[in-house]
């Protein structure tokens, strides 16, 4: 049979899923795009139909017009062979549900996709745990405790705990990874506060502050008043810096020509969170079972070159909404399997 991708329309996301979040109400507190519903909408004695029109998802997609048929395929984050399972769901003019297929088994392969296919993102993450109480954010450099390797964070998905109780925990999207990071290491943001007193002048942030005794030197990025005057000498507060050279110790602050601008009390470095795994990847599901199909039409799925399975095409004339509905875990797999399925018109 012919290839069936059509290269030239560009995969788009359809629904994207964790396994640590289910619930329409964490729906509104999650950072991915999208996460399965598992069965909580879908339960009803009426064969192939949701419990209600009115609970079709709101993050469904609504087709184009004249949309004849789709091709999807999958990604999985977590190592090859785990599987995942799934349920492919129309809405017609009228508001009603109906589950054309069921996939079951989706499984991973061991081609990597390290960049979402459909929003650019990078798709690299680290699953941590105990995270706090100082919040890691994107843009931040983090540092491995360990092994001293370093990637630059991406994006924050946090699911559960905060960071202000120390148990936030969740996955850090990153790039610029520079080698392999422990797993179950602590990991520390390559920023640096000093918590000062007695300050008597306000250094400019982007500049360099130097230990008076150490001779250590710190590039400034914030300055972080909590007390007390600068004008008075008594500001009190906290320099936020990345280091440069040497070891800062408690110690009086030189800023420019200005000895003694401040008093420092010994840096705090401390563990922000604790690393589950070295750095996790998405896999292209290789391997998919269509074990249900409502369409009354053979549906073909090939893999292509890349190790990319597509399943399609699927005939969806008279729909107007698609959803994909993930199911639970089916593998072996620790760290949260998420998954992210794709489509594109046919």
């Amino acid at each position: 049979m012919a290839q069936v991708d059509t290269i030239q329309e560009p995969w788009k996301l359809l629904t994207q899923a964790s396994v640590n979040v289910k619930t329409l109400t964490d729906l509104t507190a999650h950072t991915a795009p999208y996460l399965a519903y598992g069965t909580t909408w879908a339960t009803t004695s009426v064969p192939h139909s949701a419990q209600n029109p009115t609970n079709w998802p709101s993050n469904a997609i609504t087709l184009p017009l004249q949309t004849n048929a789709i091709l999807l395929c999958f990604l999985v984050a977590d190592t090859n062979n785990d599987q995942v399972t799934g349920k492919l769901w129309t809405q017609n003019g009228n508001g009603a549900a109906f589950d054309l297929l069921t996939l079951n088994p989706i499984q991973s392969g061991t081609a990597i996709c390290q960049t979402h296919p459909a929003t650019g993102q990078t798709l690299r993450h680290f699953p941590f745990t105990s995270g706090g109480t100082t919040e890691i954010k994107a843009g931040d450099t983090i540092t491995g405790a360990t092994s001293t390797e370093t990637a630059v964070v991406d994006r924050v998905d946090l699911t559960s705990g905060t960071w202000a109780a120390g148990d936030a925990a969740g996955n850090l999207y990153a790039t610029s990874i520079s080698g392999a990071f422990t797993a179950t290491e602590n990991i520390n943001l390559s920023q640096v506060i000093f918590e000062f007193t007695s300050g008597s002048e306000e250094p400019a942030v982007g500049q360099k502050i130097s230990g008076t005794t150490s001779s250590a030197v710190a590039t400034l990025n914030n300055v972080v008043l909590e007390s007390g005057h600068w004008s008075t000498g008594d500001a009190k507060g906290k320099f936020y810096v990345t280091l440069v050279s040497g070891t800062f110790q408690a110690e009086n602050i030189t800023y420019l020509s200005s000895t003694n601008i401040a008093t420092i009390l010994d840096p705090v470095l401390g563990n922000m969170a604790a690393v589950t795994t070295d750095v996790a990847d998405f896999r292209y599901a290789d391997t998919i079972t269509i074990s249900d199909n409502n369409t009354g039409d053979s549906i073909n799925v090939e893999t292509t070159a890349n190790g990319m399975a597509i399943v399609g095409p699927i005939d969806v004339r008279g729909a107007k909404g698609l959803f994909f509905d993930w199911d639970t875990d089916l593998g072996s797999g620790t760290d949260g399997t998420d998954g992210i399925c794709l489509w594109k018109e046919y």
